[in-house]
């Protein structure tokens, strides 16, 4: 039962992404090789390998793919997010691009990558018969800096300091308006990009409550002389590198700003849409999953307050995935928890654009 409503899910979200797509290849059909179905699979593909379904993904891929270890290393390293781009036919396949977000818990970063997704008609069915992928960009922390290297760059860029970001912050809780907060920033939560790699998600917190900001940043420039190079001109200076870089190195974030503070919240994962015209804040609040979405690039919360309708001591709310303007979520209640509504139980979408909440 639980697969089958997993399967409607991937459906639900296929039609929406396809629906608000780019390209439409629908009527696109060269002799028996359908674009459009292609396309699907490899939207089908992506959205297996997001909700970790493995299992799922390799039900659909051709043998070498089931077994390549690129497949298997998402389950340690999840793929978050993917945002659809070009599509290419040739002849009897196709290639579709999509770029990534991918979490990487070994340093508590985030990468931004793309995947070239080969569809080919196998028989009666569409298979991917092959996945290519780079990594664009890489985000991570160290110490109390968060950093970021480029494709094609050795060197890493300071992007900010924790002690760059605010000390304290307008609190957007309607219990408490206009109130000023402590930013909670002993150490650096989950961070995230969106699809550009041009602005950057990031949490911090306390251990108990948490913030949650955006960073805008510019391309890597080199605003310093090679610290390495100042270091040679002088072989009597005993300096450590590392000491010097902290004090000359300039921080590529170009703005930073402020959207919320979570009391009693752990960040989870952190989404941009499609578009990045919103941020989706997954998090936990005692042992249930909440949900919050922002508007960028000035951190207003969205309309729809899910803690009020589902409260977070009877449901979690999950985001499943989405399109430009249609995201979907589900709800769903522990095993034991007492005064839930039934009705409530279910897969629901939203509208970006009008800010509203409908039950599927």
């Amino acid at each position: 039962m639980r697969r089958k409503r997993l399967l409607i899910g991937f459906i639900i979200c296929i039609i929406f992404i396809v629906g608000c797509s780019k390209n439409n290849d629908g009527q696109n059909i060269n002799g028996m090789f359908n674009v459009q179905t292609a396309k699907l699979t490899a939207l089908e593909y992506m959205q297996r390998l997001v909700s970790n379904d493995i299992e799922g993904a390799n039900a659909i891929s051709s043998p070498s793919v089931a077994a390549n270890n690129k497949v298997k290393k998402i389950e340690e390293e999840p793929i978050i997010a993917f945002s659809a781009g070009n599509l290419t036919e040739t002849g009897q396949s196709a290639y579709i691009i999509f770029n990534t977000i991918r979490l990487n818990n070994k340093n508590n970063g985030a990468d931004l990558d793309q995947y070239t997704v080969k569809v080919e008609k196998s028989g009666k069915e569409y298979k991917i018969a092959d996945v290519q992928s780079e990594n664009l960009r890489q985000i991570y922390q160290k110490d109390t800096e968060l950093r970021g290297v480029n494709k094609g760059t050795g060197d890493s860029d300071l992007i900010l300091r924790l002690k760059d970001l605010p000390l304290e912050l307008y609190t957007k809780d309607d219990k408490v308006p206009l109130q000023k907060v402590t930013v909670p920033k002993d150490k650096f939560g989950v961070v995230s990009m969106d699809f550009n790699g041009g602005t950057i998600a990031l949490s911090t917190n306390n251990g108990k409550d948490s913030f949650i900001g955006i960073a805008m940043i510019e391309d890597a420039k080199q605003t310093v002389a090679s610290t390495g190079n100042m270091l040679a001109q002088d072989d009597n200076q005993q300096l450590d590198e590392n000491k010097l870089r902290k004090i000359i190195e300039k921080p590529i974030a170009q703005n930073i700003v402020g959207y919320d503070i979570l009391k009693d919240c752990i960040i989870q994962k952190m989404m941009f849409t499609e578009e990045g015209s919103e941020l989706i804040v997954q998090y936990t609040k005692g042992k249930n999953m909440g949900l919050k979405i922002y508007k960028n690039p000035d951190g207003e919360p969205l309309k729809i307050d899910f803690e009020k309708l589902f409260p977070i001591d009877k449901y979690e709310v999950t985001y499943k995935g989405g399109s430009q303007s249609k995201l979907i979520i589900t709800v769903n209640s522990p095993n034991g928890t007492k005064g839930i509504y039934q009705d409530a139980i279910g897969d629901y979408a939203i509208d970006l654009n009008e800010e509203e909440l409908s039950k599927l």
